[in-house]
C-alpha cells in the first residue's frame, strides 16, 4: 500500500525513495516544469545538503490528461493545448502558471487562479506505507529541504527565476516572465511554513480524487489516503525557529 503526504497547496505526484548507505534521494517527477521548481531550489541552495542529503531528479512523463466537457487539463507542455485553444477546439484549460503566461503571449487570457476559487492541494508527495514507518527521520529531512525551498521561491522570486533558467527547460520564457510565473505560483502558497493543505483542500481532495472517481458513497478517512503527520511534525519544528 502507498500513502502520500503533501507539501504545498498539481495533482501529479512525486515518488521519491532513499538509499540508506549514501543518503542519496532520488525525487521522480512527470515533468520539469515551475510546479517543481522547489526541487532544484533546494539543490542550489543547499537544503538537502543541509539534510545530509543529496537528491538526483529524475524525469518520468506521466499520463495525468483529462477531458472535463471541452475544458482540457493538460498533462506534459502546451504544445496541443495552447494551439487547440486557439482554434476553438477547447474553450478553456487548466495550466501551470508558467503555461499561462505562454498562453497570454498567444493572445489568450487568464480568465482566473483555481486555486482563489476551489481549495485543492496542488502538489503531492508518494512513498509507501512501509517506509513511512520505518524511515520516517530520512523523510522528514527530505520534506524538511523542500519546506524551505517554498519559503525561498515565495519570498525571493527574482533569484528563483535565476534558478529556474539555469535548471529547467524554459524554452524561450524571458527572464521577467519567468519572475511573473513563480510569482504566481507562489500565490498558492500559505504565509508562514508551507506544507499543510487546508482542511477545505483536504475535503475537496478526498470528493474529487478519491470518492468520486472510485463512485463511492460512504466517507473516507483522511489517514486512508494521506500521511500528514510527519509534515506536520517538520512544519511545526520550522516555524519554532522563525
Amino acid at each position: 500500500m502507498k500513502n502520500f503526504f503533501h507539501l504545498g497547496a498539481v495533482v501529479p505526484l512525486l515518488l521519491f525513495a532513499l538509499d540508506a548507505p549514501a543518503e542519496t534521494v532520488r525525487t521522480v517527477v512527470p515533468r520539469a516544469t515551475l510546479n517543481y521548481l522547489s526541487i532544484p531550489v533546494a539543490e542550489v541552495k543547499g537544503f538537502f545538503r543541509d539534510q545530509g542529503l543529496e537528491n538526483e531528479t529524475v524525469v518520468i512523463p506521466g499520463a495525468t490528461a483529462r477531458d472535463i466537457t471541452r475544458i482540457a487539463i493538460p498533462s506534459r507542455n502546451t504544445t496541443s493545448t495552447i494551439p487547440s485553444l486557439k482554434t476553438g477546439a477547447f474553450s478553456a484549460a487548466v495550466v501551470n502558471a508558467d503555461e499561462s503566461l505562454l498562453g497570454e503571449k498567444e493572445g489568450l487570457r487568464t480568465l482566473a487562479f483555481v486555486g482563489d476559487l476551489f481549495p485543492f492541494p496542488f502538489q503531492g508527495f508518494m512513498a509507501t506505507d512501509k517506509m513511512i514507518a520505518e524511515r520516517p527521520g530520512e523523510i522528514k529531512k527530505w520534506l524538511r529541504a523542500m519546506a524551505r525551498a517554498l519559503m525561498f521561491i515565495r519570498e525571493r522570486p527574482e533569484e528563483s527565476a535565476d534558478i529556474a533558467l539555469k535548471k529547467l527547460p524554459m524554452g524561450n520564457m524571458s527572464r521577467p516572465l519567468v519572475v511573473e510565473g513563480i510569482r504566481r505560483f507562489a500565490r498558492a502558497l500559505p504565509d508562514g511554513v508551507p506544507g499543510l493543505p487546508s482542511a477545505q483542500g483536504i475535503k475537496n481532495l478526498i470528493e474529487f480524487d478519491v470518492k468520486a472517481p472510485l463512485k463511492l458513497k460512504e466517507d473516507v478517512p483522511v489517514e486512508k489516503v494521506m500521511h500528514l503527520r510527519l509534515i506536520r511534525e517538520v512544519k511545526e519544528e520550522l516555524e519554532a525557529r522563525r
